[in-house]
Formats: structure tokens, sequence, C-alpha cells
């Protein structure tokens, strides 16, 4: 009976009975309220297909929708010869939702519904709702044997369909047998959308065309050639000159996998929103190829969205450029310029596993191509500034300086997100009017100055130099300076390292603490610093000396000229009037100098700096440097009245020694000290000076 349906997986079907009945007409109907305009269609397209229609035993199949009721209609009509009328026929119509097409895989699931009504039957039964089981329906032959039986007719007929998208078609072949399981195939392999707009019937006497409804595909008599020519205005499927295509071929393979087909599955997921009918089945197809194509060949991602924009325009079709997206997505790092636009674009149609998995790799593609389009980005609304802010949390330093290197302009907007961004060298070698702002910003958060300094001395940008000494303050700077000396170990820094160890000596308090604290390592720093000031440049406002206590801390071997330079450095300091321990500064330092001037090794600027605190003898004995560096140390010792007992270890040499007392005891003040140094040593170790007590007691 109508409604005898096995359980299972299923969907609701109204139906409908038409026949004979004092006229053609609606002799039952389940579903209690279509549109009078439905109505008189289903009247219409119910009765016989044409004048003289001869009808066999199995019927024939007309499909077609009722748009006003949303319903899609597939009706069997069969030949009634019992009635008294001759041509009077039974059409039973099943009546779908056009909501539930999406849930039927094949219309072999409608097609063994059907039931013609006899004689005895009660037509009550065909105003009940049929409950329609989707579990049942897949053909009875293979779809791959289908295919071999009719691959002809179906390369003929999809190219009439999809090749002539606005035509309507008209077809001779086959049996009716083969004409239903031909229109049935093709209905099946469409998607919902082009299901419900869809109009065929497997025997046609004439054009079954409505005003404003044409018949997609219509099959006429095999043997009646004059029903030929009632369709002389429809595109004759079979006239049509075949050629090569990868859509038609896509097309045919699917019909051969059936309800399991992968062009119809992504036909059901693409074309749910394109617009129009038939005339996108081609493009779909073309795209359904591309994408399958991609992980072979990603540049077909290209292709695809040339594809879409030009067969869909560039803002419809969301579900199918939501497959291209996440095809695109699993593929970022392939992608052209015309594919990545095409994503970010179209992030929101990204499913939300899928951008999880790729937004961090569309961000990265993205900021190796243009570092800017990820700042523009971070100003949009998610998913696009999610994308950037993922990008930005992902990329190491060295690519992000390196992408600032490529786009200055994205600097600021880098360093605001991620500051430790300043620690690489390449951020900071190129000069731009940012890098001001850049260092306000650095130095906000303190955590990565010292590490910022450091690229910005490596980047050898000597601009840099003054205006990190005003953004980070001359101490942090000048300790920056003091340990990227100390690890290069140049006594003479030049170019960009000389630049910013000037400055950053411009607050010689801090220069007093570093020294002091035994900041420098280096004894090549100290010389560095040496050549960059004056001997009473560091101030010794208390305490020990601070080029003391540095120079009893650093460490290194020095060079012959360096040694001089920073030996007459420290002397000429002791010399001065700056120093609270001016006799220990000389006791070091005298040796080194006085000694490389009696050897004619004392270099000019180290003379420099000592010739101007030493006494000038006479004009006769002016050119003399030891002569002057002896009465030069003896004055200061015996004017200033340092510690006596310095003056007994002034130097290693007990000769020298004895010239620097008998300077001394040229007068009374002299020979006065000179006697506190004996009394000094005496009560030192009276045996380890007992030369020089001696020495002391002769000139005296």
């Amino acid at each position: 009976m109508a409604n005898e349906m096995k359980r299972g997986k299923s969907v609701r079907v109204q139906q409908a009975l038409h026949g004979y009945s004092d006229g053609h007409r609606l002799l039952a109907c389940s579903a209690a309220e279509l549109k009078p305009r439905d109505a008189k269609t289903m009247l219409v397209l119910s009765d016989a297909s044409g004048p003289g229609a001869t009808i066999d035993e199995a019927g024939y199949l007309t499909g077609y929708p009722l748009a006003e009721s949303g319903l899609y209609a597939i009706a069997r009509t069969w030949a009634a010869p019992e009635m008294t009328r001759p041509g009077c026929v039974w059409t039973h119509t099943l009546l779908i939702d056009f909501a539930d097409l999406a849930l039927i895989p094949t219309m072999d699931a409608l097609t063994h519904v059907f039931s013609r009504p006899s004689d005895s039957a009660a037509l009550s039964e065909y105003n009940a709702i049929l409950t329609l089981n989707l579990d049942v329906g897949e053909p009875v032959s293979s779809p791959s044997h289908f295919l071999e039986k009719y691959r002809s007719e179906l390369q003929h007929l999809l190219l009439a369909l999809y090749g002539r998208p606005k035509s309507r078609v008209v077809a001779s072949i086959g049996s009716q047998y083969d004409r239903e399981k031909i229109a049935t195939a093709l209905w099946s392999q469409q998607w919902p959308r082009l299901r419900r707009a869809f109009r065929f019937c497997t025997l046609a006497f004439s054009d079954r065309s409505l005003e404003g409804a044409p018949f997609d595909l219509q099959f006429i008599p095999t043997n009646d050639r004059a029903a030929r020519s009632r369709f002389s205005a429809l595109v004759d499927a079979e006239r049509l000159s075949l050629d090569s295509a990868e859509w038609l071929d896509a097309a045919l393979e699917d019909l051969a996998e059936g309800s399991t087909g992968r062009l119809r599955a992504f036909l059901r997921q693409a074309g749910g929103d394109v617009p129009g009918g038939r005339e996108a089945f081609e493009p779909l197809c073309r795209l359904h190829h591309l994408v399958n194509e991609i992980p072979r060949r990603p540049a077909a991602i290209e292709d695809a969205v040339l594809e879409l924009d030009q067969s869909f325009g560039t803002e419809l079709a969301r579900g199918v450029r939501a497959l291209v997206a996440t095809s695109a997505a699993q593929h970022a790092d392939t992608l052209g310029e015309r594919g990545l636009t095409f994503i970010l674009q179209h992030l929101d149609l990204l499913d939300a596993y899928t951008f999880e998995e790729q937004a961090e790799q569309i961000g990265l593609t993205l900021w190796s191509r243009n570092p800017s389009e990820i700042c523009r980005l971070l100003a949009a609304q998610p998913p696009q500034r999610t994308v950037a802010e993922r990008t930005l949390t992902a990329l190491s330093t060295r690519n992000l300086a390196d992408g600032v290197r490529r786009n200055p302009s994205t600097a600021i907007d880098i360093l605001t997100r991620r500051p430790d961004v300043a620690t690489e060298t390449i951020f900071w070698a190129p000069s731009d009017t940012w890098q001001s702002k850049a260092l306000e910003i650095v130095a906000q958060d303190s955590t990565h100055v010292d590490s910022a300094i450091h690229a910005m001395l490596a980047s050898t940008n000597t601009n840099l130099a003054p205006l990190a000494t005003r953004a980070f303050g001359p101490s942090r700077v000048f300790s920056s300076v003091v340990a990227w000396l100390d690890d290069k170990r140049e006594e003479e820094p030049k170019g960009s390292d000389a630049a910013w160890l000037i400055a950053s000596l411009v607050d010689r308090g801090v220069i007093a603490r570093t020294l002091s604290q035994k900041a420098v390592r280096t004894n090549t720093t100290l010389v560095a610093i040496a050549r960059a000031t004056h001997p009473d440049f560091v101030p010794n406002d208390y305490g020990r000396d601070p080029w003391w206590t540095a120079t009893a801390a650093a460490e290194g071997d020095l060079s012959e000229q360096g040694r001089q330079y920073l030996s007459a450095y420290i002397l000429s300091r002791a010399l001065g009037d700056c120093s609270h321990n001016p006799d220990e500064l000389m006791t070091a330092t005298f040796d080194a100098v006085y000694f490389a001037a009696l050897q004619s090794r004392l270099s000019e600027e180290a003379w420099r700096l000592l010739e101007p605190r030493l006494p000038w003898a006479s004009w006769w004995f002016g050119w003399d440097h030891c002569q002057r560096l002896r009465e030069g140390v003896v004055d200061a010792f015996v004017d200033r009245t340092f510690s006596p007992l310095m003056f007994g270890e002034i130097t290693r040499d007990d000769d020298l020694f004895i010239q620097l007392t008998e300077l001394a005891a040229r007068n009374g003040r002299g020979r006065s000290f000179l006697r506190d140094v004996k009394r000094a040593m005496k009560e030192t170790d009276q045996y380890r000076f007992r030369y020089r007590i001696r020495a002391i007691e002769d000139a005296l």
C-alpha cells in the first residue's frame, strides 16, 4: 500500500493522487494547504504529457518544484485504460519539503514508493503522510556498471544540461527504464538547491514547460518523429559534439561512484548558496578538481580563487568559498598573493578546528611576504586580529627584527607588542625617525634594556648612542658599554664603539661609581676610558680614588703603548689635585713611566698627559723627561706631605731612589720629609729598608 514503508532513517513525505472523476482532478492529498498556483501546476503536470501519449505499464516520472508551498513534487504517471474515457491517467505524486531534499541520497529512495491505485484500492490511503525510509534506495546494479552502460548518453546529457545551462534540453535515448535511471542519477547528483529547481520528465509528447517554468530535461519517444518537431526550440542533447573537459570527466566519475561520490559531496557543501541554477554546475566541478589538486599542486589555490571570482563574483557562494578557504589554510605556506589575500578575506568561513590549527601558519606566511599587513590586521576585528596576535607571539625575535628591517613602518607596532625584539641587532641597524619613539617604549619596562643596548652597540648605528643615553640614563648605558668593551678588549675603540663610549661619559659621578664598584673587568677598557677622558675627569668626592680601585681590580694584558698611556694617565692624575690617593697612584705608576722615558720608549701621547704637570727645571734640562719626572714626584711628596712610607716605596730601583733622595735633600722641607721617611721605614721593616735608610742618612 501507499503508506507501507520500512522503519529506519527517514523523512516525512506528503502525497497526492490525481485521476479521472468527471474530468482529471485531485482525488486525494495529505497536504492540507497547497497554494492555489501550486495546486494548479500539479493538476496540469499530473495529466498526460501530451496529446496521443502512449504510456507503457511502468509509466513515466515527472519532477518539478512547487515553489510557493516549499515542496518538490516527484510523480509517476500510469495509463488508466480501465476508465471509460480514453487517455485517462493515474498520477501518484510525492511532495517533499525543500529542507528534506538534502537528506535524500538518491532518487532511488523514492521510486519504489509509488503505488498505482486499482479498482479495489481505497483512495483514502493517499491522504496519509508517508514516512520515507532513507536506508532503501541504492540501484540494483552497481554505479560503475550503470556508467559503463550509459556513458555516451550521460556525456551528451551532462554537456547539454550544464554546458548550455540556460537552454531546455531534449533527448530520445534509451528505453523508459534507461531514461528513469539516467534522470534519477542526474537529479541525485545535484545539490539540494539545484534539485528543488530541476524540472524533468522521462516521457514527454509535447513541451511540458509552463509560463515562467521551463523544463530542464525532457525525454521524447524514440520512435515518434513527429514528437521531435514539437521540441524544435530545445537543445537536442544527442546532436551535441562531445569535447574533452575536466569538469565533464569529473561529473561522469561521480556518477560511477553513486551516492558516495566525492564530487556530489563537494556539491552538497558548496552549492547551498551559489547563485543561479545549472550554470553553477560546471564551475563547481572545476573548483572541485582544483581543490583536490591542491595537495599535489599548491598553485591550484590561485586558480580556484580566480575561478570563484570569475564565476560567482567576490561576495557570493560562501559555501564553496569556505571549502576553498579551508584547503588554502591547510597549505598556507605555499599560497601566492591571490590565495593569501583570499584566505585573509574569508577567515570567518573557516571552522573552529581549522582556524585553531592554521591561524599561526597563515600569519607566518603573511609576515614573510609583507610584515606591514600583520600590523594592519592588528587594528582589525577578529578573526583577522587573532591571526596577527598569534603570529607576533609565535615569531622569533630574529624574524620580527628582520621584518622590521624590511618594513621600518612596522617597528613601533611590533615593539609595543613584542618588546623583546629590541634585543636583536638588526632591529636597530637602520637609522630612522621611529627609533626615538622605540627607545621610549623600551625604557618603559627595564626587562630588556640591557639586552637592547647590547643589540644597539652591535648594530654600529652611532646615531643611537646619544638617544639611548637620554632614554635609559647614563648609568645604564655606561655599564653596558663597559661590558661591551670588556668583551671586545679594545684599548682604543673606533667607529661606533668610540661614539658610544663618548656618549655614555656624560655623567662623571656615574663613571666614578662604576670604577669604584670594580665593574670594569679588563685593563683594555680602562685604557679606552682614559683615552676618552682627561686625568681629572673622574671625581673623587669621597673614599678611595675610583681609578685606584679600578686599576687594582682589572685584569688582562695590555700592549706596550696601552700600558704606557694608562700609567701616564694615572701618574698625571696623582700629580693633580682631585685624587684622595695620589701617593698610592704615584707609587703604582712611577716606575713604568720613568723607565720608559729613560729608555726613550715613552710615547708622545703619554708624555703629553704628564708634561703640563711637571716642573720646568731649567731651559737646559727641559728636554730631559727623566729629570722633570724625578723633580715632579719629589715636589709632590715634599710639598703635599704625602705618606713618607709611600716615598720609601716609590720605585723598585735603589739607584733611582738615591737620586730622588738627593733631590729631596736640597731644602729644609725636603730634609724634614726625608727624616719622616726614614722613621716610617724603620718602624715598618728596618731590615728590608736598610739600604734606603742608609741612603737617606748619607743625603742628610
